[in-house]
C-alpha cells in the first residue's frame, strides 16, 4: 500500500494488485474449462472492465489462485512512462517467483521494478 501511495502521490500513477481465490462465482466452471488463450482473454476482459469502472491509470495486476492465473495490464496512457517491454518483464518476474511458491517475494520484486522504472526506487 505504501508503494502504491508513493507512486500515485509522486507520479500520479495507479498500482492495483487484486488477488482472487477464484473467478467470480458465475464464471468458475466456465473458466476452469478454458484453455490458456481463452483464460487469457477472460482475465484481460475482466481487468479492462475494472480499469474502466475504477478509472485506473497505471498498472493493474490480477492473480487468481484457482485456477492459477496471473495477468498484468499497463494502461495505454501509462505505457510511455515505462521502458519497452516492461509489462513482459513484470509478468516474467511474477511468474518466476510464483512457480517457486514465493508469492510475497514475487510481488515485492514486481513493486520494486515498478518504483525503479519510475525513478522512485530505494537509494543504494
Amino acid at each position: 500500500v505504501v508503494a502504491a501511495d508513493k507512486l500515485f502521490k509522486d507520479k500520479k500513477s495507479d498500482l492495483v494488485v487484486e488477488t482472487l481465490e477464484t473467478p467470480p462465482k458465475a464464471d468458475i466452471d466456465k473458466v476452469n474449462k478454458m484453455d490458456g488463450n481463452a483464460r487469457l482473454s477472460y482475465f484481460r476482459e475482466l481487468v479492462l472492465k475494472r480499469l474502466e469502472a475504477d478509472k485506473v491509470s497505471g498498472i493493474y495486476i490480477i492473480v487468481c489462485k484457482t485456477p492459477p492465473f496471473m495477468y498484468v495490464e499497463i494502461t495505454r496512457d501509462a505505457v510511455p512512462q515505462y521502458p519497452k517491454d516492461f509489462g513482459k518483464k513484470l509478468q516474467d518476474t511474477l511468474i518466476d517467483n510464483f512457480k517457486l511458491k514465493k508469492f510475497d517475494d514475487g510481488l515485492t520484486k514486481a513493486v520494486d521494478l515498478i518504483l525503479e522504472a519510475r525513478g522512485l526506487g530505494a537509494k543504494k
